[in-house]
């Protein structure tokens, strides 16, 4: 697997620690002494975040979230033994939950142990099976090295341990997003941005998730319609063995995808949000009308839906706005219920989440029905 694509998802690691700790034996008022601590931590302001830190350890005596701010401090100041005896103590704490390994396994990676911080994320893995930043957090560790292959595979398995997590397809779409198959971008990118969604998640990193998707349409679309196809398709099959021990061929996925887009594509004359929105509705219509009995793909079934239910437009300009606020703002210029269907589509959308379960996850190794 060839991947070239850098730019994205820098900092959204940072999402799974802050923010999802157990705060219930807190003030209001500690609570946010604590976000304000984690923000002057995270800007390198150390020194400033110690002394809200250290207060709150006063008032609140071994609070396992104020351990985790205490913790992330010396991990940012560079005092990394200190971090580590902080990780101990969460370890051992009744509220021990993954993040102490995480913090643990990040503070190794700081000072250049990478082994001894897989092994940290194992031992968590070991503790708390269902913890999909352990496993992503041995992905990025992987796909530094240039293993994009031990990479996906653990990105996949952070998927099948905790489906509803957003991030495991994030770092799943970057993969794949300069690689000869981003349909597996596309597929994984936008299931991470509706699950983003779910948890209220709006931050600067959820633009770039936008805009991660928005690259992928620009990237590999050719307009003006170049013969024989505006999109390049690999040429390859899959060999599956059937029950009888013949071999049969099936299309593989991307390349489904890549003839199905390339026929949405016409007659579109330039690359625009409205000609990405409108190229997307023709490619969901045509691939469930030829590949409903191949593929199972939850994030198709879910466009097809919002289709069906009459918010497509707002759906898409949710899902590519932040990306091309231009192309968002002619459409609210133009269009005079553009609002009023916004509105409807949070509304409608509250009530008709995107889902990934175990039982129906978004993965590649599960789109292939089952063959007759």
């Amino acid at each position: 697997m060839k991947k070239t694509f850098l730019v994205f998802l820098v900092a959204a690691m940072a999402l799974f620690s802050a923010h999802a700790q157990t705060r219930a034996d807190l003030s209001e008022a500690a609570i946010n002494g604590l976000d304000e601590a984690y923000m002057l931590s995270n800007t390198g302001k150390t020194e400033a975040a110690m002394k809200i830190l250290n207060k709150l350890d006063k008032e609140s005596p071994n609070n396992y979230s104020v351990l985790w701010g205490i913790g992330f401090a010396y991990q940012m100041s560079g005092e990394y033994n200190k971090a580590l005896e902080i990780c101990k103590r969460m370890e051992n704490h009744p509220a021990a939950s993954y993040h102490a390994y995480q913090l643990e396994g990040n503070t190794m990676q700081r000072m250049g142990k990478e082994e001894e911080a897989i092994k940290a994320y194992n031992r968590g893995l070991e503790r708390f099976p269902n913890s999909a930043v352990l496993y992503i957090e041995q992905g990025k560790i992987a796909d530094g090295k240039q293993d994009y292959d031990k990479a996906c595979e653990l990105y996949e398995k952070a998927i099948e341990a905790e489906p509803s997590e957003p991030w495991s397809y994030w770092f799943l779409a970057v993969l794949y997003a300069d690689t000869t198959e981003p349909a597996w971008s596309i597929m994984y990118g936008e299931a991470g941005r509706l699950l983003t969604m779910n948890k209220d998640e709006y931050t600067e990193d959820t633009k770039q998730l936008s805009e991660l998707l928005n690259y992928v349409y620009h990237d590999n679309i050719g307009i003006p319609v170049e013969e024989p196809y505006p999109v390049w398709i690999p040429s390859y099959w899959d060999q599956t063995d059937d029950s009888t021990g013949t071999t049969q061929e099936r299309l593989p996925f991307p390349v489904a995808f890549n003839q199905e887009m390339a026929k949405a594509l016409i007659p579109e004359t330039e690359v625009t949000l409205q000609s990405i929105i409108d190229v997307r509705g023709r490619f969901i219509d045509s691939f469930f009308e030829r590949f409903t009995d191949n593929y199972d793909v939850p994030i198709f079934d879910y466009q097809r839906l919002v289709r069906q239910s009459g918010h497509w437009q707002a759906y898409n300009m949710m899902l590519f706005g932040l990306a091309d606020q231009d192309g968002q703002n002619h459409w609210y210029e133009t269009d005079p219920t553009a609002r009023e269907q916004m509105e409807a589509f949070t509304q409608w959308y509250e009530e008709h989440p995107f889902t990934s379960t175990a039982e129906r996850p978004t993965l590649a190794s599960k789109v292939y029905r089952q063959q007759p």
